[in-house]
């Protein structure tokens, strides 16, 4: 038998940072929109797009790499690993710094160009997190990696909030979340620097070189369909319009971030079975959807509730849309959910074509529908580009999906329900009463989440035995 562990413990584990974060971001929320008008705030969220894209592009596929490489080599060859992404790194960064300097000079005057050099700053930094981050997890030090993460994770949002106290510029934003990142990245060097974990393979370059450029590849994709939102809005409804919708996706990042940490633990689980034994990958499964299908229902019941008690009257113009946001994560979930049994059962899945289908149908649709139906335009593309993702993952052969069984009863119960009780609570209770049922459907819906959740830790005993 293995060391106690299972999938309970390792999703709070790993999920602990980016939830303990977000919930400090939204607590702070309410201050932050308050210094800073939708428009600002919309033009800080179309930045955020295009550096969570430059980030990726500027790693270089560095952390998946570190995740598969860096453990197995030996010492002196993880310094020839880490030099080797460092120097793409110095590369990029140098050449996106020409493109901004040439687009400086042609900046249309609405745009600032401190502004955009602060973008480029954390696009850069964020970019050596993404390959000095995985290495103290690799190395066994992830319990000293999460509660630094977490440290940023507070810091960031309170940092932004004292700076805009005195300077309520996107610029004194962007100057915030630099400092934050300057001084996770010491902690890391710190950190990686008083660990000594190695193995005995050498670097073999054209391996990760290949192994990179598909990651890489990928996770620009996937940021670039993430973020299409924003930046969409931006180029097409305005950066008011920008700072309303990016307002509310924040009351459901919680629900992304904790299904974000079920799938980060999962992954080696399956990866590091010798075969799966698929009645308990069908239990594990079904409990992680319906668990996130129960936490965003309780989610959308409360969207008034919650959402007019944290952000301003200015921003409340999307809250009917937070169930259709929590449905897009729940249909994402599935997605990656499904692909980790099919990685586990096949090399040759054409995830390369899989993406520029999705990123396709993304910007053609996008383009379509934001035009004709406006923001809510934006959500049916994300339904229909994560739709079509199942879809593709399901045509590939040999993937063993076709084992798969799901609950189709219990998810499209609570879904009745929800609507149902919507139609109720809309049509026969009064203001005060409709907030009270609200609070109690939430309550009922999320117990039943909780426990739905707490079985990860059964199911995993179960298959490690």
């Amino acid at each position: 038998m293995k060391e106690n562990k299972n999938l309970l413990k390792d999703t709070v584990f790993y999920g602990g940072s980016q939830i303990v974060g977000k919930v400090v971001t939204i607590f702070t929320l309410p201050v932050l929109l308050n210094l800073l008008e939708p428009e600002n705030y919309g033009k800080i969220a179309i930045y955020i797009g295009f550096q969570q894209i430059l980030s990726i592009y500027i790693s270089s596929g560095a952390r998946p790499s570190v995740n598969k490489f860096y453990g197995n080599l030996t010492s002196d060859n993880q310094k020839i690993f880490l030099k080797y992404f460092f120097n793409k790194i110095l590369f990029k960064s140098s050449a996106l710094l020409i493109g901004v300097i040439i687009f400086i000079y042609f900046i249309p005057n609405s745009l600032s160009v401190i502004d955009l050099m602060l973008v480029f700053t954390i696009s850069v930094l964020i970019a050596i997190d993404a390959l000095l981050d995985p290495v103290s997890v690799v190395s066994e030090k992830a319990y000293e990696n999460s509660l630094l993460a977490s440290a940023n994770a507070i810091l960031a949002p309170i940092l932004a909030i004292i700076f805009l106290y005195f300077n309520n510029s996107i610029a004194f934003y962007f100057i915030a979340i630099v400092i934050s990142y300057i001084l996770k990245l010491s902690g890391l060097i710190y950190l990686n620097n008083s660990v000594s974990f190695s193995g005995s393979k050498t670097f073999n370059i054209k391996d990760v070189e290949t192994y990179s450029k598909r990651n890489n590849f990928l996770s620009i994709s996937q940021k670039s369909i993430r973020w299409s939102d924003r930046i969409f809005i931006g180029l097409f409804l305005g950066a008011s319009a920008t700072g309303e919708y990016h307002s509310v996706v924040q009351l459901v990042l919680i629900l992304e971030y904790l299904t974000s940490a079920s799938i980060t633990a999962l992954k080696p689980f399956i990866f590091n079975s010798k075969n799966l034994n698929y009645d308990t990958i069908n239990k594990i499964l079904n409990s992680l959807i319906y668990t996130c299908i129960c936490l965003a229902t309780a989610g959308s019941f409360l969207r008034f509730n919650l959402g007019q008690a944290i952000i301003p009257r200015d921003y409340w113009i999307y809250l009917d849309l937070v169930p259709v946001i929590a449905l897009s994560v729940v249909i994402n979930t599935v997605y990656k959910l499904l692909s980790i049994v099919a990685d586990y059962n096949s090399n040759d899945i054409n995830y390369i074509n899989h993406s520029i289908i999705a990123i396709s149908a993304q910007i053609v649709l996008g383009i379509i529908l934001i035009n004709v139906l406006g923001v809510i335009g934006m959500l049916v593309t994300y339904l229909v580009t994560y739709s079509i993702n199942i879809l593709l993952i399901f045509k590939e052969p040999n993937t063993g999906l076709n084992e798969l069984s799901f609950d189709k009863i219990n998810p499209i119960l609570i879904i009745i329900i929800y609507i149902v009780a919507e139609i109720i609570i809309g049509n026969f209770f009064s203001f005060a009463g409709g907030v009270q049922a609200r609070w109690v459907s939430s309550f009922l819906i999320l117990i039943i989440g909780i426990n739905e959740f707490y079985k990860l830790k059964i199911y995993t005993s179960a298959i490690e035995q």
